[in-house]
Order: C-alpha cells, then sequence, then structure tokens
C-alpha cells in the first residue's frame, strides 16, 4: 500500500466488489497512528463507532474477541499508537487472502499493468510498428496463425 495510485486504484476495486469497508479502516488505522498524542482518544473513538461496533456505518469483519478488546478495555480510555494492531492485521490478512488476489486478476488491474492488450490498435504504438493489417483483438494475421478461420469475420 506504498503507492498512493494503487491504493486509490484497490479502493475503486474494493467499491466495486462492496467491500471497500476494510481498505478505509486499513488506511484510518494508519492515519491514526500518525496523529498526535493528545488526539489518540478522539480518533480511537471515531475508528470504533465507524469501523468496529455492531452495526457501524462501515462495520468490517472482526471476530468478536477482537471487537470486545477495542470496545470493553482500556484501548478507549488510554489509547497508544499500538490499540489497532491486531484489528488492523486481521483485516490486512482478509485483504491479502481474499480481495487483493481477486484485485491482481481484475480488469482494473491489467488494464494498469498491461495497457497494450486493452487500448485500441490506433492508440497501441505496436499498431504503428507493425507491417501487418491489424484485425480481431488488435493482433496482426500473422501472430494470429493457427487460429481457427471464423475467429475473425473480416478476413
Amino acid at each position: 500500500m506504498i503507492s498512493k495510485y494503487g491504493q486509490c486504484l484497490f479502493k475503486a476495486f474494493l467499491r466495486r466488489e462492496f467491500s471497500h469497508e476494510n481498505i478505509e479502516f486499513w488506511i484510518a488505522v494508519e492515519q491514526y497512528r500518525k496523529a498526535r498524542e493528545r488526539k489518540l482518544p478522539a480518533k480511537a473513538q471515531k475508528i470504533i463507532n465507524e469501523f468496529v461496533l455492531s452495526q457501524a456505518p462501515r462495520e468490517v469483519n472482526l471476530d468478536s474477541v477482537t471487537k470486545d478488546v477495542l470496545i470493553n478495555s482500556t484501548a478507549l480510555s488510554q489509547p497508544d499508537y499500538n490499540t489497532f494492531d491486531q484489528a488492523q492485521k486481521k483485516i490486512q490478512g482478509i485483504l491479502e487472502a481474499d480481495a487483493y488476489i481477486r484485485f491482481l486478476q481484475s480488469d482494473l488491474y491489467l488494464e494498469l499493468v498491461h495497457p497494450e492488450r486493452y487500448s485500441s490498435p490506433a492508440e497501441s504504438p505496436q499498431a504503428e510498428k507493425s507491417s501487418g493489417t491489424r484485425t480481431f483483438a488488435g493482433t496482426t494475421k500473422e501472430q494470429r496463425k493457427g487460429l481457427p478461420p471464423h475467429a475473425d469475420s473480416s478476413e
């Protein structure tokens, strides 16, 4: 999550998947750690209210033990920079094990990594360099040797 652009793209993907609250919680905890110490109690309470409480507006999927530790302990009365460590690790694990893998396989990510596969032939630098005629999916006839004749009706 080092890249701000990558973070925004991942958030957009999670929004499409209806699970963006997980990354928003993760980011809120990162911001919490950068806050001044005197602001920690208010920020901790905001995170609890927004993400941790049952029926919270953006409730994340934390187990009851982790929730109880955050809600019923001294975490709120005397929060420190490590208050949300365990909860953040659990949410990060959920993201890594499920959502991030789907993100890496998504069109959203693949278009970023391999723009040449998703751009139109006129936009592609390969289109200008190629001596062959552009046809099916931006490939040349020479590149498609071996494809069945019905793959491109323009031939």
